[in-house]
């Protein structure tokens, strides 16, 4: 359910943007680096669900790259200054990209453990679904522009 929460907000990001008929730079460069967000970690994420569990070395691997391709995404886009119109996505962008880091420092400490850790494993899930929480507060900003 956040799943489909986070890539309607996502998808409503870019629709709302390239719906705003604005045909400034600055907006048009915007717009194409919340599409670049959107494809990068909408790109993981399908990865993610397509991992196959039965080798567990390999799931592993596989799945610590894909979080690492999601952090660095949410990084980069924390780093883009958005346009005075939706300036108010700025500090919701930041504090994604802290949750998305601590998110990804988890799971790889979680990862990196001999033993089950369910303590740890609840953390980095919650850091996670606290960053695709501040994703979805963007989409609303977004869609409230409009």
């Amino acid at each position: 359910m956040k799943k489909s929460l986070f890539f309607a907000a996502l998808f409503l990001m870019v629709l709302s943007l390239a719906g705003c008929g604005k045909k400034d730079k600055e907006l048009a460069e915007y717009k194409t680096q919340v599409e670049s967000f959107y494809d990068t970690v909408f790109t993981s994420s399908q990865n993610i669900n397509a991992i196959d569990m039965t080798d567990k070395d390999k799931a592993e691997t596989e799945m610590l790259a894909e979080l690492d391709t999601i952090n660095a995404a949410f990084q980069e886009f924390a780093e883009v200054t958005a346009p005075e119109e939706f300036s108010n996505v700025d500090e919701s962008a930041d504090a994604a990209a802290e949750a998305m880091a601590e998110a990804n420092s988890l799971y790889h400490e979680f990862f990196a453990k001999e033993e089950y850790d369910e303590a740890l494993a609840l953390n980095a899930k919650a850091k996670y679904s606290e960053a695709i929480t501040y994703v979805n507060e963007m989409g609303t900003m977004f869609s409230e522009k409009r």
